[in-house]
């Protein structure tokens, strides 16, 4: 993978820590800064939320591209599902750090919303928002992901996704699974080590591909927040 840390030098990122790291690590006590430590803790741990489920989509871009060859994991684990797994994992995270960036909106603002009701229509309509850059720059995210929304509602809420790739390294893991019950009919020419190479080769890419655009956003967002989470602090 060529990904490196997407949030490598991130200034909001640095400010959030560190001021979490004077208020809390140090154990620093004072009626004083009561709603500043309070604060702090809410931003800390939204901004947490997010860095994690940008890792998630990291780890599934990975994973689709290091299947086991061990006889044990292929005997656990067939490659079409795991790699079904990994790909729907990624598309249902890159949703989920859409969400968890309206999260940390929410915390940094201080908007007061209830987790239920911070949703897409309701953020990023928010007339107490309406000057800050990083709105424009979710709704851009918003747009980028929802090019992927199909895939994404067919996963969550009918089947597992499957596609022309997919379905032949199915039909040939069934063959070579079987193969000893086939020894008086035709056998199959190739395995599945071909269609196996050529999903990790370009599944693997137009998710690494997609995630490149996808952290550019979410690290200019985060930038955004830091003028205004300076503020609270």
């Amino acid at each position: 993978m060529k990904q490196s840390d997407p949030f490598s030098g991130n200034r909001f990122i640095e400010i959030v820590t560190t001021s979490y790291a004077t208020f809390f690590l140090k154990k620093q006590e004072s009626f004083k800064f009561e709603k500043k430590r309070e604060y702090i803790k809410n931003v800390f741990k939204k901004m947490r939320n997010v860095v994690a489920k940008a890792d998630n989509i990291t780890q599934s871009i990975y994973f689709l591209s290091a299947y086991s060859a061990s006889p044990r994991w292929k005997k656990l684990f067939g490659k079409s599902s795991y790699f079904k797994y990994h790909y729907e994992f990624y598309l249902i995270s890159e949703q989920g750090l859409f969400d968890r960036c309206l999260h940390l909106i929410n915390a940094v603002f201080q908007l007061g919303l209830k987790d239920r009701f911070v949703k897409s229509d309701i953020i990023l309509s928010n007339i107490n928002l309406k000057e800050f850059a990083g709105i424009d720059i979710l709704k851009k995210f918003e747009k980028n992901i929802e090019k992927r929304r199909e895939k994404r509602n067919k996963v969550v809420h009918i089947q597992e996704y499957g596609d022309n790739l997919l379905d032949e390294l199915e039909k040939r893991e069934f063959f070579d699974k079987y193969r000893e019950a086939f020894k008086k009919g035709p056998q199959p020419k190739n395995s599945t080590r071909a269609v196996d190479q050529m999903i990790r080769r370009v599944r693997a890419s137009q998710l690494e591909n997609s995630s490149v655009r996808v952290f550019e956003f979410v690290n200019a967002f985060i930038n955004s927040l830091t003028d205004r989470v300076k503020q609270g602090l």
